[in-house]
Order: structure tokens, then C-alpha cells, then sequence
């Protein structure tokens, strides 16, 4: 980067309700949006032509609306599925890459459906509680309202 940056160098890029430090590189800039790692935005900038050398705020407007669309249609751009982080969705069978505000919705919609057919472990997952199977009797007498969705892991009283 020059020490005299240019009238069109953006320092703060507002890229999918994130902010993105327009003095990082291109392929580090794109990890600050919420669902972009970094093997998915070094991709994202191959897919896209874009020199991964480049700083964020240098882009133009022409190669921010590349990646974007790299970034919201990765299958029209040949990624493979598995490289996605949304792999046959629950609702429509489909691979996706969610970003932004749809990883948290995702989230939340998967553990309200765990919740629903009440499996053990959303029940942990709400609460932040540890999920392996080892800690499941000291869940169960921190929690005592979900004796009746473990069955045959019920502890009796005279067990506490």
C-alpha cells in the first residue's frame, strides 16, 4: 500500500450490513462478514478476478458487484457443494452459502426444529450448556424440568 492513498480509497466499505476495513487485503477483508472465512473469500476472489493483493478500499464499484455475486450465487460460479456452508437445507434440499444476517436466522430456525421433535442436545445448545453425552446427568440435575424428554435417563431423587 502506497503512503499516499488515493481520492477514491475507501477506508470503511459497508459490504452486507458489515463494515470491512478498506486498508486490509481484498481475500482478509471479506472474513470480517459473518459466513466468508477465509478459504471461501481466497475462492470468492478467483472466481471473481480479482487480485488478491489489492486492498479492500482500492476496489472499484464494478469489481465489489463481481464478488458479490460471487458471494449470493456460488454454484452459478462452478464452487463445489462441498466447499458451501449450507449443505441440504432442511426446508428445500438446496446447497447454499449464507452470509450476513441469514447465518444467525439459520441458527435460530435449526434449534427451534431440534426443539420441536425435542432432542436432547438442542436442549443443551440453547442454554450453551456442553453437549457430550458424559455430562449428562449433572445437565439433568442443573435442568430437572427435562427429566421427561432423557426416558431411560431419568435420575430418580433417591439418586441426587
Amino acid at each position: 500500500m502506497s503512503l499516499i492513498a488515493g481520492e477514491e480509497f475507501q477506508h470503511i466499505l459497508r459490504v452486507l450490513n458489515t463494515n470491512v476495513d478498506g486498508k486490509q487485503k481484498i481475500m482478509f477483508a471479506l472474513t470480517s462478514i459473518k459466513g466468508v472465512g477465509r478459504r471461501f473469500s481466497n475462492i470468492v476472489c478467483k472466481k471473481a478476478d480479482i487480485d488478491m493483493n489489492k486492498r479492500a478500499g482500492e476496489l472499484s464499484a464494478e469489481e465489489m458487484d463481481r464478488l458479490m455475486a460471487v458471494v449470493h450465487n456460488p454454484r452459478q460460479f462452478k464452487v463445489p457443494d462441498w466447499f458451501l456452508n449450507r449443505k441440504k437445507d432442511y426446508k428445500d434440499g438446496r446447497f447454499s452459502q449464507v452470509v450476513s444476517n441469514a447465518v444467525d436466522m439459520k441458527l435460530r430456525d435449526d434449534l427451534e426444529r431440534l426443539k420441536k421433535i425435542r432432542l436432547a442436545n438442542s436442549e443443551k445448545e440453547t442454554c450453551f450448556c456442553d453437549t457430550g453425552c458424559s455430562h449428562t446427568r449433572s445437565f439433568l440435575l442443573l435442568y430437572p424440568r427435562l427429566h421427561q424428554s432423557f426416558g431411560s435417563f431419568v435420575l430418580s431423587d433417591d439418586q441426587h
